[in-house]
């Protein structure tokens, strides 16, 4: 990017107006393209986000179009020429990435991939882009695996970035749980609190909750002294929220499990210093910002063995995997964590800090997109 011949559009679906997984790795991405030398080389067009955050990207590169996606769409074609290398943030964005390269034939391509958005059958021009970009970055090999054999891609053309810690995520080490957070659920500080975070609704069940909460039934029923807490944590539907409710009725677990609703960006890390056990058996992860969060803050982190997660926890060196589908697997590991309480491990956090270091992912970002 220090070429001043190259003139570089980022262009993506959300980092700011919602919270999740793929805003995080979408404001990283912005950072790390606002910490080259030649800013004045890049522009940033998002189709849901209104504005940006200053501190991730200036305003003065930064285009949002707050859903209006005609504008969206009619605005990119018409400035096709203005850029000649376009990294698409999401494959939803295929369709004009497409047009686009019609009218733009030279105009370089980076895609960036990030897991269940791939792994099944695609529209025409999803399949397209997947196919003809010059570059496609997989968050995850456990991704560029199965985009290779589902959808015809060389080894060569798909490369792997792990996504790696929000630049701002803090990097103290404190043991201590928050005394806010400990009055705001009626928790001790001896209690052991085991912690989900993830959007709850119809569609999430892949998350593994469901099995979570049976596994902790199971606990409970055989190991009544074992004193525990689950917090729920995300935004949820009412009707996912009705059939969770109902099933932690019937299970006895009232007292037990706590819908804490959303949780701002600004209070998740203080969830994590709460929490001794974070746990998502997920099956559908293509990597799993949440993991490496809670591991960094040194809590035993529970994830399934089945998808990026396994990636995300280094094969087990800084957590724990099980069978996503096994609420055996998830009960035998809950109760010996439980029964044997680790204290919050410097050792683990100091290692995902290494391995998941923003300046080597900007590093490795923008050699990646200078190499197209």
């Amino acid at each position: 990017m220090k070429n001043n011949k190259t003139k570089i559009l980022f262009t993506y679906l959300v980092a700011f107006s919602k919270t999740g997984g793929l805003e995080k790795v979408n404001r990283t991405i912005l950072k790390c393209l606002s910490s080259e030398n030649d800013i004045s080389a890049v522009d940033v067009w998002s189709l849901y986000d209104k504005n940006t955050d200053i501190n991730y990207f200036p305003e003065s590169k930064f285009k949002g179009f707050g859903q209006s996606k005609l504008k969206f769409v009619i605005k990119l074609i018409l400035n096709n020429r203005k850029w000649n290398k376009i990294i698409v943030g999401h494959i939803n964005l295929a369709f004009v990435i497409r047009i686009i390269k019609l009218l733009n034939p030279k105009i370089k391509i980076v895609l960036i991939v990030h897991g269940i958005e791939v792994w099944d059958t695609l529209s025409d021009s999803k399949l397209w882009l997947l196919q003809n970009a010059d570059k496609v970055i997989s968050v995850s090999n456990f991704t560029k695996k199965i985009i290779i054999a589902k959808h015809k891609l060389t080894d060569s053309s798909v490369v792997v970035l792990n996504n790696c810690l929000d630049p701002y995520f803090p990097k103290e080490f404190i043991e201590a749980k928050p005394t806010l957070l400990l009055d705001r659920y009626k928790l001790k500080n001896n209690d052991n609190i085991i912690l989900t975070i993830t959007r709850i609704n119809e569609n999430e069940g892949k998350k593994g909750y469901d099995l979570v909460i049976k596994a902790l039934y199971n606990i409970m029923e055989k190991n009544p002294d074992i004193n525990f807490r689950y917090l729920l944590c995300g935004k949820y539907t009412t009707g996912e929220f009705n059939r969770l409710t109902t099933l932690i009725e019937e299970y006895h677990l009232t007292e037990r499990v706590e819908f804490t609703g959303f949780i701002a960006d600004e209070e998740l890390i203080d969830h994590y210093r709460l929490s001794d056990i974070y746990i998502m058996p997920s099956k559908k992860e293509g990597f799993g910002m949440v993991y490496i969060e809670a591991a960094a803050c040194g809590l035993q982190v529970v994830a399934g063995n089945a998808d990026g997660s396994k990636e995300a926890l280094l094969k087990g060196e800084i957590g724990h995997l099980v069978n996503p589908d096994s609420v055996d697997e998830i009960y035998d590991k809950l109760l010996f964590l439980l029964q044997n309480p680790i204290p919050k491990s410097r050792k683990v956090s100091k290692l995902v800090y290494e391995q998941y270091n923003f300046e080597t992912y900007r590093q490795n970002l923008n050699e990646i997109i200078k190499a197209v």
